[in-house]
């Protein structure tokens, strides 16, 4: 029972380790220096390893906690990545029992899906209430999902090292 509730510990630690480098590069370093014009979004990446390597609840919980930090670190938005986050890490967590191999090109896949979601959700409120050109959004939210989509080779082992069940 201690060793199980150590290696919790452990593995909480390391999330939330991973979690602040996340918000650091995210909310301080990529909001004043970004790549070709486009702040790369590096939470639903994370999120996205979470789900899909680790239980549903811990995928849940970093979820939600990714969710918060990426609307403190946007700023524009009310809550918008807290639910669209961890919403859709419980639906990859609970096809990743069945239906989804768990491996890189899945990873892959689903970080590129993740990120055009992201995108969208982004542009939804320009595109619908606001009356902005959609060829524009469009290319800024593909643009914005190929910056992205680079830091998915970063954060691939930090994900894979963070589900690992040994401390």
């Amino acid at each position: 029972m201690v060793m199980r509730r150590r290696k919790s510990v452990f593995r909480a630690v390391r999330y939330f380790v991973f979690l602040l480098l996340l918000y650091l590069f995210q909310g301080l370093i990529f909001s004043h220096f970004k790549i070709f014009g486009y702040v790369p979004m590096l939470f639903p990446i994370a999120v996205v390893g979470a789900a899909l390597y680790d239980n549903m609840t811990t995928a849940g919980v970093f979820a939600l906690a990714c969710g918060v930090l990426c609307d403190v670190a946007v700023g524009e938005t009310a809550a918008l990545f807290t639910v669209v986050f961890t919403l859709s890490a419980l639906v990859i967590s609970m096809l990743s029992v069945s239906v989804i191999t768990r491996g890189l090109v899945s990873y892959c896949v689903l970080c590129v899906a993740m990120l055009l979601l992201t995108a969208f959700v982004q542009m939804f409120y320009l595109l619908f209430f606001v009356g902005a050109d959609p060829g524009a959004l469009v290319r800024t939210g593909l643009a914005q999902t190929l910056v992205s989509a680079v830091f998915m080779a970063p954060i691939y082992p930090a994900v894979r090292f963070l589900s690992r069940n040994d401390p």
